[in-house]
């Protein structure tokens, strides 16, 4: 016969064993739909498994073990999300672009040409050790030096 529960076991500690590897949900399951319902499924069976349900504590405690994996992997992208808009917004400020473009229209970004810093001469070069120098290397926009140089 069909063993629901002992199947359902089966695979969610393949799932856990494969997130503590660094395995990510969204690479496992083949995609975020799939990811979220891998979490959906976790919370729904943990509930149901509580004492105050059907008491079935190994599944909640496989399931409570996937969401604090889920959790764990969320909190890292949120950081990182934080870091890229920590690192745009010190770009767009060093780069001179204060805010995003208000034309809808352009979708496109600015293309932007780059000048090699250590190739400036000297008085064009910040003496503030503590601002990490924008863009690819040690470039910055050449429209911010030709400004500078007016």
């Amino acid at each position: 016969g069909v063993h629901l529960r002992s199947n359902y076991l089966r695979i969610m500690r393949a799932v856990l064993e494969h997130l503590r590897n660094g395995v990510h949900s969204v690479d496992l399951m083949g995609g975020s739909i799939d990811a979220s319902k891998l979490r959906k499924s976790a919370e729904l069976f943990r509930r149901a498994s509580r004492p105050a349900c059907a008491a079935d504590k190994e599944v909640n405690e496989v399931c409570r073990q996937i969401l604090a994996e889920l959790d764990q992997e969320d909190a890292a992208a949120e950081e990182e999300d934080v870091e890229e808009e920590d690192a745009s917004m010190r770009w767009s400020v060093i780069g001179g672009i204060t805010s995003k473009s208000s034309s809808a229209a352009s979708s496109a970004p600015a293309q932007r040409e780059y000048v090699d810093c250590d190739s400036l001469p000297d008085d064009h070069k910040s003496n503030d050790d503590d601002v990490e120098e924008p863009g690819p290397g040690n470039a910055v926009p050449a429209s911010t030096m030709e400004e500078h140089q007016k």
